[in-house]
């Protein structure tokens, strides 16, 4: 029964056109193990019915790895989500599985508090993913949107951070 209700749901999101879609087992189990078995697993069944590459998502390198290396690569390059200052290891992935990658703009202590954070923090990563040779339209960056509700300056400071990211990396990048 979990079968065919994932793959329904594969198949209506991608009469959505999507261009991924995010698998992500993170929260099946506490144990890893279980959660790399499950990756596998969905890795696996997502090939049997999908048209579009999957996006490989934890958080957690050893997951994803057991993801890519389950990827058979027919639906086009995958998408890593996501690479952090925490895990900046993660681009060595991307780079080896040739694949594109989201990075955010969290910190390695924790969400950025303004525009200027979230700069600093998705340059590192950028840059770091450019030493890789990982091109520039590869890269996905999630400047990480917060509530206003929360903080009224959120909205400005997300904004800010766009106008800066584009300003420095140009059009090329995709936020």
């Amino acid at each position: 029964k979990g079968s065919r209700f994932l793959q329904s749901e594969i198949l209506a999101q991608e009469r959505k056109n999507v261009h991924f879609l995010d698998l992500n087992v993170d929260e099946i189990s506490y144990k890893q193990s279980t959660q790399i078995a499950a990756m596998e697993w969905l890795v696996k069944l997502y090939q049997e019915i999908a048209s579009t590459p999957p996006s490989i998502d934890s958080s957690s390198i050893n997951i994803i790895e057991a993801g890519l290396h389950q990827y058979n690569g027919l639906l086009g390059r995958p998408l890593i989500n996501s690479a952090a200052l925490e895990r900046i290891e993660t681009l060595d992935l991307v780079q080896h599985h040739h694949a594109k990658v989201i990075v955010t703009a969290a910190g390695k202590e924790g969400m950025p508090s303004d525009a200027t954070e979230r700069i600093q923090n998705a340059t590192v990563m950028i840059e770091e993913a450019t030493k890789r040779n990982i091109e520039l339209s590869d890269i996905f960056v999630d400047l990480l949107v917060f509530p206003i509700s929360v903080d009224s300056t959120f909205g400005t400071d997300y904004l800010e951070a766009v106008n800066l990211l584009r300003k420095d990396f140009g059009q090329q990048l995709h936020i």
